[in-house]
């Protein structure tokens, strides 16, 4: 089979019959791990569970359908099967397959995939974790534009490692940003590339990420705003509310039941947060103040270990 293009994400190497503009290609190396395809889907998957109107699954299987765009099969972490509806925009194709499609892939290969962004910090990375809207991808963006290099952001695949070492994995080179934090980064129109028709969220391509190793994680910081300048601060989280973090950070959680990945994924959020230093960020959501909110995150940075 002639697939279009190779590429490299997440540790490792898939082939795929749909163009992915700006995600880093790769020389064919024998099989691909994960193949992307463009074919018409099951109606169902073997003995569906019902996970809402847009979803099903089953042991190995997942069925996502997306209304006027494309219906996506996930089997077994290792292949997607793409069935774009009649007149479907290819960016929202694109979209939902690098989103939700990939993320109920990484769950299926037994990765950790947080909603978070994530930077290098020395010899290794801090992540940013929070509700939607609190601010992770900006201040990735700005942290970039200090000279930090972005790992990931949005779907951000951890992993625990052997030795009790927790690490990122590289993913996408984009950062998701919505429309009044591209005014205040002053990027232009045409630097970005829409992501739906009816979406105020642009992606911002990346410098290419050059190694594809997992890269060690420092520190995780989770963000919550305040209207109070006297609540600011950060400060360490306890181990109970860690654990109960990562698990509520996952992406795509609602994913988990159907795929039949609970116990799994708790005790790899279990060992993430056993692993890892996690600390909570309290600050006004200032544009305003945005350098002072940098100054004080890079005089954190240099608490962090080699």
């Amino acid at each position: 089979m002639a697939w279009s293009k190779h590429y490299r994400a997440f540790g490792f190497e898939f082939a795929s019959e749909i163009e992915l503009p700006g995600v880093p290609e790769a020389s064919p190396r024998g099989t691909p791990e994960v193949i992307i395809r463009l074919r018409s889907v099951p109606e169902e998957t073997p003995a569906p569970d019902d996970l809402g109107p847009a979803c099903e699954a089953g042991p190995g299987q997942f069925l996502l359908s997306i209304d006027k765009v494309a219906r996506y099969f996930v089997r077994d972490g290792r292949e997607i099967v793409v069935d774009p509806l009649p007149g479907a925009n290819r960016l929202e194709v694109r979209l939902f397959l690098k989103g939700s499609a990939f993320g109920a892939l990484l769950h299926q290969r037994g990765l950790v995939p947080l909603h978070a962004s994530a930077v290098r910090v020395g010899t290794g990375c801090v992540a940013f974790l929070g509700d939607t809207r609190s601010g992770k991808s900006t201040l990735a963006a700005f942290l970039r534009r200090r000279g930090y290099q972005v790992l990931c952001d949005d779907g951000c695949p951890f992993e625990v490692l052997a030795e009790s070492q927790a690490v990122i994995w590289p993913s996408f080179p984009r950062i998701k940003l919505w429309a009044d934090s591209l005014e205040s980064l002053g990027i232009a129109v045409d630097s970005v590339f829409p992501m739906h028709t009816e979406m105020e969220k642009d992606e911002l391509p990346v410098e290419q990420i050059t190694s594809q190793e997992p890269v060690p994680v420092r520190r995780l910081y989770v963000l919550q705003e305040t209207r109070n300048q006297a609540h600011e601060g950060i400060e360490r989280i306890n181990r109970t509310a860690r654990l109960e973090t990562l698990v509520m950070s996952t992406y795509r959680f609602g994913f988990m039941e159907e795929l039949s990945r609970q116990l799994p994924h708790f005790e790899s959020c279990s060992a993430l947060s056993n692993s890892t230093s996690i600390y909570r960020f309290v600050r006004q959501r200032d544009f305003g103040r945005i350098d002072e909110t940098l100054d004080w995150l890079e005089h954190d940075f240099e608490g962090i270990p080699a």
